[in-house]
């Protein structure tokens, strides 16, 4: 396997309206061979810190490594401003877990916690 790959996701606010949790759907081409665990891939905001993602395998080369991937995340964007992210890999998902998700059941109620409020 060659090494770890950074992708830059480069986006660009252009209606003047400043954006939080703006929804960010991408498509992104992989070399062959370079990457076959998505477990291993993360989305990193301009600080280098792993922010929530959703990330799909689209299709594979004939060797089983991803081809296309399709990330999904959210971002907060400035006015006429650019944001910068980078789809990472050779992060394990235990390295870079952002939330777990906890369910417990009584005799009258279920109660699903999400984890803590970020208030940015």
């Amino acid at each position: 396997m060659p090494d770890d790959i950074t992708v830059k996701l480069k986006i660009r606010e252009s209606s003047g309206m400043a954006r939080r949790n703006l929804p960010v759907t991408q498509g992104v081409p992989m070399p062959e061979g370079a990457v076959s665990d998505i477990d291993s891939m993360a989305v990193l905001d301009k600080d280098g810190s792993r922010i929530p993602s959703q990330i799909k395998v689209m299709s594979r080369w004939p060797d089983g490594s991803l081809k296309w991937i399709l990330t999904d995340f959210q971002a907060d964007l400035d006015a006429d401003g650019e944001g910068e992210y980078r789809l990472v890999t050779g992060e394990s998902e235990e390295q870079g877990r952002v939330n777990s998700i906890s369910l417990s059941e009584t005799d009258e109620a279920y109660s699903i916690c999400t984890g803590p409020i970020d208030r940015k």
